[in-house]
């Protein structure tokens, strides 16, 4: 038996979805025989895909039929055919689209089908058609998902946006990776922020990020003695104050800037930063999976991060840079979940904190948060190419984020020896890149 071809107008309409195929060939195995003839145009199959492919596999006899003058145009037709086939709505708003393009190859005089007429004529929302016509247009690997059955039209136009958008970031990363020396793109300087950002050396230096995770207060030796680091409760305010004061003023006007603190500063911290008029977004909490064993008081396992912005509605968010799987996806297996993933909640549990062994371990530093929390950050925030602030630099983990990731840093840090050894550790990262 010769092997038939299928008609390119029959191609305009997609092939039942496996559920649907293999329910049909139960119930032909049921009958015994087809009952719907296969309908041929030019030797081709015009209607009856599914019918005839499964006559093949069950091996019995496929009748067929020549389309007939008398049945009309064949575009017509096959558009006709659609409205018995059990398509959902996004598989309709591409046959709309196909119908179109179609219609506009064989009328190639005649005005194009607007999307309000295609919306009518297949009864779908035009929105849908909208989103299917800048598929086909745009990704037709994304088009043939949603035509197919595999995917939800608004499901993948927000992919598709999503790609557009990360291929814009990554391409102006590339640019700022090829027409910039690195060594141009960062700087840490020596001393304390709340007096160094006064100067007129780091004025105005709209910072479009601002990542700081300060002293607690609770006695470390950041190499200038733990007495640095027990002040009495207002007076660790009073300097909390200058700090905030003094960052919030190097942001941009649409800057952002991320506060970590302990839980016990965490209240003082969110009143002085709304007190200098920036604006709250949101609190996460960072579950760092174990604290200090305290036998007579719950153990210390989580920080808090302030997340500010300076203007209430001004200010970069990429949270589609930043997706994490979904429950839907992990657990429940929906297939309303985004393939993608979903914006991180307000609690981060995916960072285990830095212990002795681990390979991103700073050797002598006495505190290192992990580089991929801080990264989620930056990513988040800031845009290739901003410049990002980290008024306690520390041992450069913002920095290695920051510049990783082709955005420019400024850190700043108070003793001499850690700033050389932040230095020594992005000039290894941004050389070798940081495992």
């Amino acid at each position: 038996m010769k092997t038939l071809k299928h008609h390119p107008l029959a191609n305009l309409l997609p092939m039942m979805s496996d559920p649907q195929y293999e329910a049909l060939k139960s119930d032909i195995a049921t009958a015994g025989r087809i009952l719907e003839p296969v309908v041929l145009l030019d030797g081709k199959i015009l209607d009856g895909r599914n019918r005839y492919r499964a006559g093949i596999e069950l091996k019995i006899e496929i009748p067929t039929v020549d389309f007939k003058k008398s049945w009309g145009d064949p575009l017509q037709w096959v558009k006709s055919t659609s409205t018995h086939r059990n398509l959902d709505e996004s598989q309709l708003a591409c046959v709309a689209v196909n119908f179109a393009d179609e219609f506009g190859r064989q009328n190639s005089d005649a005005t194009p089908l607007s999307l309000d007429e295609l919306a009518y004529r297949f009864a779908v929302n035009r929105d849908y058609v909208s989103k299917a016509r800048t598929l086909k247009t745009e990704d037709a690997e994304l088009f043939e998902t949603v035509f197919d059955g595999r995917e939800k039209i608004y499901v993948a136009h927000r992919e598709w946006k999503r790609n557009q958008k990360t291929r814009a970031l990554k391409s102006e990363a590339r640019r700022i990776a090829r027409d910039s020396d690195p060594d141009d793109r960062w700087e840490i300087i020596v001393g304390k922020c709340e007096e160094l950002l006064h100067a007129p050396r780091t004025a105005n230096l709209d910072a479009k990020l601002v990542f700081i995770d300060p002293p607690y207060n609770i006695g470390v030796d950041y190499g200038n003695g733990a007495k640095r680091d027990s002040l009495s409760r207002s007076d660790f305010i009073l300097i909390s104050v200058q700090w905030l004061d003094t960052l919030s003023r190097s942001l941009a006007d649409d800057g952002s800037i991320f506060v970590m603190t302990s839980m016990e500063y965490l209240g003082a911290y969110e009143e002085i930063l709304r007190g200098l008029g920036l604006h709250w977004r949101q609190t996460i909490i960072w579950v760092e999976t174990f604290g200090n064993y305290t036998p007579c008081n719950f153990s210390p396992c989580c920080r808090p991060i302030l997340y500010f912005t300076k203007s209430a509605d001004s200010f970069t968010f990429h949270g589609d840079q930043i997706l994490i799987p979904s429950d839907r996806q992990l657990k429940y297996a929906d297939s309303r979940a985004n393939p993608a993933g979903k914006v991180p909640s307000n609690v981060w549990t995916e960072f285990p904190r830095i212990v002795d062994n681990d390979a991103e371990r700073v050797p002598g530093f006495p505190t290192q948060i992990p580089r991929k929390l801080v990264e989620r950050i930056v990513l988040a925030a800031s845009n290739p190419g901003d410049l990002v602030l980290d008024g306690f630099n520390g041992s450069g983990t913002t920095g290695v984020a920051a510049l990783l990731n082709h955005r420019r840093y400024l850190g700043i840090e108070a003793n001499p020896a850690n700033a050389a050894l932040a230095r020594a550790r992005i000039t290894k990262a941004l050389s070798e890149g940081e495992k």
